[in-house]
Order: structure tokens, then sequence, then C-alpha cells
């Protein structure tokens, strides 16, 4: 029986849109992107995720509610946009011109423009979609079994240096709280990061096939 291929297939996605990300486009060059978790990206994305969850005393219902129907919506909606958009990557983009004209230069570099940015799109926002289930799960689970789990605040706490049993339970739950709140921040601001990251790609492509557009007239 062949295995099943889940979560090797959504960790192909996160190395898709993780080289899509940082290739530069417009050069014909394929670079080589080596996969890292350790990234600018996502330190600065971690620090200001600790530094919400550690300033920020209370998330209230509404948000979370606000943040759990727009991921939702997002998820559901997107998808039938992703088919159409492998539609179109699916079709020759110059299918339109004659077999002399296909063999050009300018339209080479059109349908290499194209097909990098259709991957580009389509592998971010496959990733973010990824981001969305997730933050749906935590916050399913947070609604379920953590009804306090934004309210903590660590400052309202005093370090104990004597020994006691249950001192450190209060420590442990208070530390398994900030770092659930963390990984949700984070997962959050990624998400909202490649949200608009996805819209760039497509304004970036708009302006490419634009300026060429004026440039060949």
């Amino acid at each position: 029986m062949e295995r099943i291929r889940t979560f090797d297939n959504l960790r192909k996605i996160c190395l898709k849109s993780f080289e899509w990300r940082h290739r530069d486009l417009s050069s014909n060059v394929e670079p080589t992107v080596f996969f890292s978790i350790i990234t600018k990206f996502n330190l600065y994305v971690t620090l200001i995720a600790i530094i919400i969850s550690l300033f920020v005393i209370k998330i209230s219902d509404d948000l979370v509610n606000a943040i759990l129907t727009f991921t939702s919506i997002f998820a559901t909606l997107i998808i039938p946009v992703l088919i159409l958009v492998y539609d179109k990557f699916a079709k020759d983009p110059n299918s339109h011109l004659t077999d002399i004209e296909r063999k050009s230069q300018g339209a080479l570099e059109r349908l290499r423009l194209f097909k990098a940015f259709t991957n580009r799109y389509i592998f971010v926002t496959l990733e973010n979609i990824i981001l969305s289930v997730l933050i749906i799960v935590l916050i399913l689970i947070y609604k379920t079994f953590l009804t306090d789990f934004f309210s903590y605040n660590v400052f309202d706490y005093k370090f104990d240096i004597e020994w006691k049993v249950e001192s450190m339970k209060i420590f442990w739950h208070i530390l398994l709280e900030m770092i659930l709140k963390i990984i949700f921040l984070t997962l959050l601001l990624k998400f909202i990061y490649f949200l608009f990251f996805s819209i760039g790609a497509i304004g970036d492509f708009f302006i490419s096939v634009l300026n060429e557009d004026n440039n060949s007239c």
C-alpha cells in the first residue's frame, strides 16, 4: 500500500513557496535557493510576536472571532481562484501569435515571466492557505480548551526563587500559554505578510507586462 503523502506534499508546497519568494524573476538564470527556517524574516516576525504577547494584555473575543471568520473565508474562496489561475497557467499566453512570433525573444520572455509570476503566486498562496488552516485550528483549540488563552499577563506574576510545587505549576502553565500565544501571533503575522506578498506579486506581474506592451508600441 502506498504511504500517505499528505505531509510530504505540504512540505513541498512550503519549499516551493520559499524558493519562489526568494527568486529574482527579472533574471533568466535560475538560482539555487536553499530552504532555511532561520531567516531574517522569521526572526523579525517571531520577535514582533513575542513583543505583542508580552505587552498586549488581552486580545478580545470579537477580534479572535473576526480573525476566525476572515481566515475561514480566505481558505474557502481562494481555492477556486487558484484553480482559475492554474487554468490560465496551463494555457499559452502567446497562443494568439503566429508560429514565427512565438519564437521571438519578446514572446519567449513574456512566456517566461508569465510562468514565473504564476508559480510564485500559486505556491505562496498555497502556503498561506496552510497558515490559515493552522490559525483556525489554534482558535478552535482556544475556544474549546483554553478560555483564558489570550487574557494572561506575565507581568501580573512575580518570580519566586523559593522552589514550590504550586509555583512551578503556575510557571509552566504561564510558559505554555505564552508559547501558544507567540505561535498563534507568528502564524497570523506571516499570514498577513503572505497575503500582501501575493497581492504584490500580481501587481508586479501587471507592471512588467504593461511596461513591456508600452515599450513595444
